[in-house]
């Protein structure tokens, strides 16, 4: 049959293949000659070993996501559970450090200046403009659907955020270096910059290529989310619960609401066809 189709005009080729895939369905195309198509090449899915090894690579890829927010979930709730009932330890940490950064930044102007600096890239406007800067670049990219996501998941998120903060209403420390409004617990600006980070991690990481891309990119999401986080502890703003608060609320609820977004507003892949050299695709 190799032979008959080697001998064979294109046209007469393509017949040929296309009246035995017909007349027997079971037989694959790559048995009967070249994976090609009336000139066009398309990629058949991996079977066997290799599929259920591709499957279970994307399952695990997924699945441990799910694990950290949960764990990250669980300790949240142990935390706000201590805060809530004053547990003495974590009050007593809590004071001991607080009332020690205190004391230094009162002594140490030049410290307090700079993590004021850094405590912007936690604030609303900061977190707003960076949100409409990957925006505009997803819309020029045809990637509008992940815009929508983004939001969605944002919006969530943020929704649990509000309800636990003023179901717990925990007072501010007593002296800091900056008027704020109370409550405390968890801590906004730490949600706002961890909450920034894991979403820019995520829209970013497939075009990240290569492994010191992709440390780069981890580097750049840790050292945002951790500076800001310290930030407000520093400048007495927030016990440092709170900030541990932040960083728990955020890996707990930001990657489940943006996979569940992602799941149900995502669009069918379209099979990709190559063209061979020199010829023309043909309709399916």
């Amino acid at each position: 049959m190799r032979d008959t189709l080697a001998v064979a005009s294109p046209p007469a080729a393509r017949s040929i293949i296309r009246t035995l895939s017909v007349s027997s369905p079971s037989v694959p195309p790559a048995a009967i000659g070249p994976a090609s198509h009336g000139g066009v090449r398309t990629r058949t899915p991996p079977t066997g070993a290799r599929a259920a090894c591709d499957h279970r690579r994307m399952r695990t890829d997924g699945r441990w996501w799910w694990y950290v927010s949960a764990a990250c979930g669980l300790a949240l709730a142990a935390l706000t559970f201590a805060v809530e009932t004053s547990w003495g330890p974590l009050a007593t940490l809590d004071t001991s450090l607080n009332t020690r950064w205190y004391a230094f930044g009162r002594q140490h102007d030049a410290w307090i200046a700079v993590w004021k600096v850094v405590t912007h890239a936690g604030s609303s406007a900061f977190a707003l403009a960076v949100w409409l800067i990957a925006a505009l670049v997803l819309i020029r990219r045809g990637r509008r659907r992940e815009v929508l996501v983004v939001s969605l998941a944002v919006l969530a998120s943020q929704f649990v955020f509000r309800a636990l903060r003023l179901a717990v209403h925990r007072p501010r420390p007593p002296a800091f270096f900056v008027t704020v409004e109370p409550p405390s617990f968890p801590s906004s600006h730490t949600m706002a910059a961890t909450t920034g980070a894991i979403l820019l991690g995520m829209l970013l990481w497939p075009s990240a290529r290569g492994f010191l891309a992709r440390s780069a990119l981890v580097t750049a999401m840790i050292g945002w989310s951790c500076l800001v986080g310290v930030s407000r502890a520093m400048l007495c703003v927030h016990w440092p619960s709170d900030v541990v608060g932040g960083w728990l609320c955020a890996v707990a609820l930001v990657p489940p609401a943006y996979a569940l977004a992602t799941r149900y507003l995502a669009t069918p892949a379209t099979p990709r066809r190559e063209r061979g050299p020199g010829s023309r695709a043909m309709a399916p």
